[in-house]
């Protein structure tokens, strides 16, 4: 145990040295951030005096001071996360020097430029204006944003996309919702940060295709920022807006139950009772966690769109839907006291518009939402939110008529009744709705408070087991038996990718086959998966007869030439979609001239550190599957389609502990290039592995996929097996027999998607490895039937393609 303790703290030590090495000017900061506060003992006022900017007195010193420490200890704070995340983050990519020289330019430019559109403001002579006169700005977090958002130009596109989604979403919501100097300055830095940055990179500004997963994710990670925005708007007491109260919360309530019963027993409908009341209301442990929850809410709604739920999807429409009408309807409550005009229109728009941009987003990528939620999880969600209802309910029922006399009026069923569902609502919204009930007493106090709580924390729950909840359970039955049906089996080269998600089975007591349904037409993975003695001709026409009866048309995709010969007997037609590009590994000798690039890249790898690693997702160190991650939507972003799947993996398919990867590494253990090799199965025995997933570090060591794949035919000799497969380029098709027009159909989609994916070019860099080459095809019953199949196809392969597209797609397949 005490081994173990001194191991730990050794542990902690080094990392912090490493840290304090790898990001002085972050780490500097930080220690000046917290520094001075404790010098000035949290004096705020004296500190905005000697260290904050303000207009249009500006010292020119403070221009830079503004940004070395906060007023208060929610600033500083504030300020420190903000350091340790994102200040890390852009001076590891940066370089402390240009780090600091990006801090100090952008810090002096937003204060100028932020100050400016302040006093503009000002000069409209508003209510906002008459707010921000004389306010000062103070806080580190401004540069920290600045310097995040000009680094983002150097990163690659994972983080590139995350790190501008934090930083835009945060300070735009804060800017409306909170609306003081600070945010000016905040707002001001991001944009300046990111217009130098993309200045100096000479980046386009296009974004690129995004992966499902960074889809959900980027749009999960907006959503939080949406949700907690106004959250830490409220930590400021000087904030401007007028729901900028939405966080100022406390644990320690500024008026009793008793003292309010006193105020209101002698003046039951004044102006000091109603004060003493909503004061109650919104004072305590149980208010605090009320106006929390609905935020965790949206936390859990966020994680159900980052996993692609079609659940989340649905309830966070409904949830921005609710947000913006309750919001709305606040805000109109609020015109009086601001008497209408400009400045009430202007809050409103500013409060209501995040939530109006995220639901819009949402409609918008609402294809990246296709994982259903079992219909049994649905159906608990809804049996446990009709429970909470109606054992908060009843509970505020009997509770309050028991405790009849603490309320004041006193309390009768009528009044019980209208009063019941305002008690779910965040007492921060709720000034302006009118209870007819007023608890004075403790226990109606504390009823009246916690049933909401106790509402909210349910629902949340709740809500998280559904979007956490496995799928069909059907489903999983389904592909746990097709999948031991597949360790005793044999099967074609795409036979592991029957295991991937989004696939259908037919199964039988000796076999399967895979495939998914896009336009009535039931393409397959390949040829089926049979055991023992099967006849895998037998099962393709059980198939057969199974779709035929449920009214799809059949696509055998992707099949060898002796399955196709086979079923031509069955009326069926080929066409060579792919040829298989396969290389012999019971002997592997790189000799002779035609060698000579891979050979070439193995010498230089040795020569400049690069490794070769023989590896599993699951034997991975979480640096090295974010690299990954990295390297994988690098590659997606340069395409003008979206990410394809199907019989293209990704980084959802390569996670499987049956997959092999190949990793070239450096001495930092920095990932050059990675490639996935799927198991081939013959009577559940590995006989062969075939290249999947493939990608290469573009700053990195440039012959690397030549490396990786010689590195593994190697592995694959020292393993026993008997070939490596270096996969098939789809819709590469590279001639042989004229097969008429439907080969000519082919060879123009292969055209069409070749400069956007470039398959027939993957198809040319294989033949430095000399593979013997095996044809793939597609197998139909009816020429007629192509536009269909075309369009199935497409869907599979970019199942979230837009209709332009596959239109066209469908129209190059109908010329044939």
């Amino acid at each position: 145990m005490g081994r173990s303790a001194v191991r730990g703290v050794s542990t902690g030590i080094h990392w912090a040295g490493d840290l304090l090495v790898g990001a002085p000017v972050t780490l500097t900061a930080l220690v000046i951030n917290w520094l001075l506060f404790i010098i000035w003992r949290g004096d705020g006022n004296a500190l905005e005096d000697a260290f904050g900017a303000a207009a249009p007195s500006l010292h020119p010193w403070a221009v830079l001071t503004a940004g070395l420490t906060g007023p208060t200890v929610s600033t500083v704070v504030l300020g420190s996360l903000a350091l340790v995340s994102l200040g890390l983050l852009a001076e590891r990519r940066l370089g402390s020097y240009r780090y600091a020289i990006a801090a100090v330019v952008i810090q002096a430019f937003a204060v100028i430029v932020g100050l400016t559109a302040t006093q503009a403001v000002v000069a409209t002579g508003s209510h906002w204006g008459g707010i921000l006169d004389g306010q000062h700005t103070l806080t580190p977090v401004s540069w920290t944003f600045g310097t995040a958002a000009f680094a983002s130009a150097w990163m690659k596109a994972l983080w590139r996309r995350r790190v501008r989604a934090v930083v835009l979403a945060f300070s735009l919501t804060l800017f409306l919702y909170s609306g003081i100097v600070a945010d000016f300055v905040r707002l001001a830095a991001v944009i300046i940060g990111l217009i130098i940055g993309q200045w100096l990179v000479e980046r386009s500004l296009r974004l690129g295709s995004i992966s499902f997963r960074e889809g959900r994710t980027l749009l999960a990670i907006t959503m939080l920022a949406v949700a907690v925005g106004p959250l830490v708007a409220g930590l400021n007491p000087d904030s401007a807006g007028p729901l900028s109260g939405v966080a100022v919360l406390t644990f320690d309530p500024g008026i009793s139950p008793r003292h309010a019963l006193e105020i209101c027993g002698a003046q039951p409908n004044s102006m000091a009772c109603a004060e003493a009341t909503n004061e109650l209301r919104e004072s305590g442990l149980g208010p605090f966690l009320l106006n929390q929850l609905p935020v965790i809410l949206m936390a859990v709604i966020a994680l159900g769109i980052s996993r692609g739920r079609r659940l989340a999807f649905g309830v966070a429409l409904l949830t921005l839907s609710a947000t913006v009408v309750v919001l709305t309807l606040e805000m109109l409550a609020l015109f009086e006291e601001f008497g209408g005009g400009v400045y009430a229109w202007s809050s409103l728009a500013g409060v209501v518009l995040p939530w109006v941009v995220i639901l819009a987003l949402l409609v918008r990528y609402r294809r990246l939402f296709r994982v259903r939620v079992h219909r049994g999880a649905v159906h608990a969600l809804i049996r446990r939110i009709l429970l909470l209802i109606l054992g908060t309910g009843m509970a505020w029922i009997l509770g309050a008529f028991l405790l009849r006399d603490d309320f004041l009026p006193r309390a009768d069923l009528p009044s019980i009744l209208r009063s019941w569902l305002s008690h779910y609502i965040p007492p921060v919204l709720g000034d302006n709705i009118d209870h007819n009930l007023i608890p004075v007493g403790e226990l109606s106090w504390m009823l009246s408070v916690w049933i909401g709580v106790i509402f909210w924390a349910g629902v949340t729950v709740a809500l998280y087991a559904a979007m956490t909840s496995a799928e069909n359970p059907g489903d999983v039955r389904s592909r746990a038996r097709a999948a031991e049906l597949l360790g005793s089996g044999t099967g074609d080269h795409l036979s592991a990718m029957t295991m991937w998600p989004g696939n259908r089975y037919f199964l039988t007591d000796d076999g399967y086959v895979a495939y998914r349904v896009h336009a009535d037409v039931a393409v397959t993975v390949g040829e089926p998966v049979v055991t023992g003695d099967t006849d895998p001709q037998e099962l393709a026409r059980r198939f057969e007869d199974f779709a035929t009866s449920r009214g799809r048309r059949v696509a055998w995709y992707s099949v060898r030439a002796g399955f196709a010969l086979a079923r031509a007997t069955a009326d069926f037609q080929s066409v060579q979609v792919a040829t298989e590009a396969v290389c012999d590994t019971t002997t592997v000798e790189f000799r002779g001239k035609k060698f000579q690039d891979v050979r070439t890249a193995r010498n230089r790898a040795g020569k400049e550190g690069i490794r070769a690693e023989w590896t599993s997702w699951n034997e991975l160190t979480p640096g090295v599957r974010e690299q990954i991650i990295e390297l994988s939507e690098e590659w997606v972003a340069d395409k003008a389609l979206p990410e394809m799947g199907f019989t293209l993996g990704g980084v959802n398919e390569i996670v499987a502990p049956d997959v092999a990867l190949m990793l070239a590494l450096d001495g930092e253990n920095r990932v050059h290039g990675v490639t996935s090799w799927l198991p081939v199965r013959r009577e559940g025995e590995v006989v062969g592995r075939m290249l999947d997933f493939m990608r290469r570090d573009t700053e990195g060591f440039r012959p690397v996929v030549e490396f990786l794949i010689a590195e593994t035919m190697l592995q694959a000799q020292s393993d026993g097996l008997e070939w490596i497969s270096l996969s098939g380029a789809p819709l590469a098709h590279t001639g042989g027999a004229d097969t008429g027009g439907v080969a000519a159909v082919l060879d123009r989609v292969g055209a069409f998607l070749e400069p956007l994916y470039g398959f027939k070019s993957l198809a040319a860099f294989k033949s430095k490895f000399h593979p013997r080459h095996e044809s793939w095809y597609l197998c139909y019953r009816d020429e007629l039937a192509l536009p269909s199949i075309a369009v199935a196809v497409g869907r599979c392969y970019v199942p979230q393609m837009e209709v332009s597209q596959a239109v066209h797609v469908a129209r190059v397949w109908a010329r044939g």
